[in-house]
């Protein structure tokens, strides 16, 4: 019995440490989905989708704007992605929300992945944007490719965009449906995407 109530007492000082706790899951107020599209002389050669998600504080009348882009090119095997975050607040004299404040310095974590996929696409190597306070990085093609098309289906996404000045990882989870005008093309930027990355790959190993 002795060694039986020693492993509950450690297993309850695991699940106690603050590494345990360092994530809590928020719901969306709002999100807004915008797709990305590029070709070259051959065809569409980029795409992706860009994400705006705002959490509403009621008391301090303000929104933080949670500003992302995950993007996809034929000439990589991995997924370009950008993160930062602005703040809007209430002006009750203007009866509207006043110009966003970048929030700074930049985040230093970012991942993103379908909600019920437990891999996410974490950003690795990141670098400092030319837009003051968002960051540049890479992530890993597959689970950041289900996330896209989780965005695409209008499933549950969620993502972390960490700060410094942030004791505990705020995974937040949301859900945005492209109107079928702009869903329509994008979707067929992918499909066009991948049947290149195909074709490109069969030359190589010729």
């Amino acid at each position: 019995m002795s060694k039986i109530f020693a492993l509950v007492v450690l297993l309850n000082a695991v699940w106690l440490m603050p590494d345990a706790v360092a994530q809590m899951v928020l719901q969306a107020d709002m999100a807004v989905l915008q797709p990305q599209i590029s070709r070259d002389s051959v065809g569409f050669n980029r795409c992706g989708i860009r994400a705006v998600v705002s959490l509403f504080n009621l008391q301090e009348k303000s929104a933080e704007n949670y500003d992302f882009t995950v993007m996809f090119d034929v000439k990589r095997s991995y997924a370009a992605m950008k993160a930062g975050k602005n703040s809007r607040r209430y002006d009750p004299v203007q009866r509207k929300y006043g110009d966003p404040s970048v929030t700074l310095p930049s985040p230093y974590v970012f991942w993103i992945a379908d909600e019920l996929d437990g891999k996410p696409a974490f950003m690795g190597k990141y670098s400092a944007s030319p837009d003051r306070g968002y960051i540049l990085g890479l992530g890993e093609f597959v689970p950041a490719f289900k996330a896209m098309q989780a965005m695409m289906d209008g499933r549950r996404v969620q993502f972390v965009m960490r700060y410094k000045s942030e004791k505990l990882d705020h995974v937040i989870s949301f859900k945005a449906k492209l109107p079928p005008e702009e869903l329509a093309p994008l979707e067929k930027c992918f499909a066009d995407l991948i049947e290149r990355m195909k074709n490109d790959a069969s030359e190589v190993q010729k």
